[in-house]
């Protein structure tokens, strides 16, 4: 599935932590991320229940900051837009 994630517009955001985390879950067979066009694609195999975890996931996503950014650097994940957007393209 191909998922809009407007977070990946923010600089403070690690692309790769993104990534390597979604990896992680079960189910889930491989990750592309394209910061340009703030879009993610997950491969995964078993399913809706797969497909519900996997947008489950996102919606739990906490970036860390990446050193050397100023605090007030906005370093927060749009996790809303983010969950909105999984669930409006993983629908089709």
């Amino acid at each position: 599935m191909r998922l809009r994630v407007p977070a990946l517009a923010d600089p403070g955001l690690d692309a790769a932590l993104l990534g390597s985390w979604l990896e992680a879950a079960h189910g889930v067979e491989a990750v592309r991320i394209n910061r340009g066009a703030r879009s993610a694609v997950i491969e995964y195999s078993g399913g809706a229940a797969v497909r519900e975890a996997v947008l489950r996931r996102l919606g739990q996503f906490s970036p860390e900051p990446l050193p050397g950014l100023p605090d007030d650097a906005g370093v927060e994940a749009e996790v809303a837009p983010m969950v909105t957007s999984a669930a409006s393209l993983a629908s089709f």
